[in-house]
C-alpha cells in the first residue's frame, strides 16, 4: 500500500465514525503519510540501484531530497 492510499482509506475511516479533527491533528496524520512515502521511495531507489550496505543511505536520502522535496 503506498503513503497516499493509505492516506485517503485513513480519511475515509475517520469520516466514516463522523471524527472531529484539529488542523493540528490532520497536519499529523500528513505528516506520517509523508514520511511513509518517502521511506517508500529510498527503499525503491536503493533496490532498483542493488545498493544493499548502509553506506549508500546517505546517497538513497539525498536522491529523495532532490528529487521529491519541496525548493
Amino acid at each position: 500500500m503506498t503513503a497516499v492510499e493509505w492516506l485517503v482509506q485513513h480519511w475515509k475511516k475517520l469520516q466514516s465514525k463522523g471524527e472531529k479533527m484539529s488542523w493540528n491533528q490532520i497536519i499529523q496524520i500528513t505528516e506520517l503519510a509523508k514520511a511513509m512515502e518517502k521511506e517508500q521511495i529510498i527503499d525503491a531507489w536503493k533496490n532498483a540501484e542493488g545498493y544493499n550496505d548502509l553506506t549508500n543511505e546517505n546517497l538513497a536520502e539525498q536522491y529523495y531530497n532532490e528529487t521529491y522535496e519541496v525548493k
